[in-house]
């Protein structure tokens, strides 16, 4: 069944924007669409050279039923002119089931869209045996017992 899954976002994956493309590669750099809790993601996003004035790019990832789960953008490092290429790395605390991202290239703000790939690259996180966490993300805790007892 994941491997059904899998060919189904790869197909849907050979979509591209007309100007943006994106790969979506794991920690060894391999292209994929299928992970883990907790695995790392990169996004390799390149655009045109004649795409003038990139100076931000955010990637937002989003559950299949709609909910954005993050959305992280360039706007806070104040890059100069980006070339026509960078990477988005970052860890998925995420719980199982299909995502999809979002990408845009900005200009100075967010109000300057150069370009928007609003249902971008898929990929999905598949679930775990031993997982027994709710909701959309896994956060890394501990639970400490304390020694007081009240009876």
């Amino acid at each position: 069944n994941d491997e059904r899954v899998n060919e189904s976002i790869e197909k849907r994956n050979t979509k591209t924007n007309q100007r943006i493309k994106a790969e979506i590669l794991n920690d060894k750099g391999k292209q994929t669409t299928s992970f883990v809790t907790h695995d790392k993601l990169f996004v390799k996003i390149d655009w045109p050279k004649d795409l003038h004035n990139v100076r931000n790019v955010g990637v937002a990832i989003v559950k299949n039923s709609g909910e954005m789960v993050s959305g992280d953008n360039t706007f806070s490092t104040n890059p100069k002119e980006l070339g026509n290429s960078i990477t988005y790395e970052t860890e998925l605390p995420l719980a199982p089931g299909k995502y999809t991202l979002m990408i845009g290239l900005f200009g100075k703000t967010e109000r300057d869209v150069i370009e928007f790939w609003d249902q971008g690259p898929e990929f999905i996180i598949r679930p775990q045996p031993k997982d027994q966490a709710q909701g959309l993300t896994r956060l890394n805790h501990k639970w400490i017992q304390s020694n007081n007892r009240h009876d």
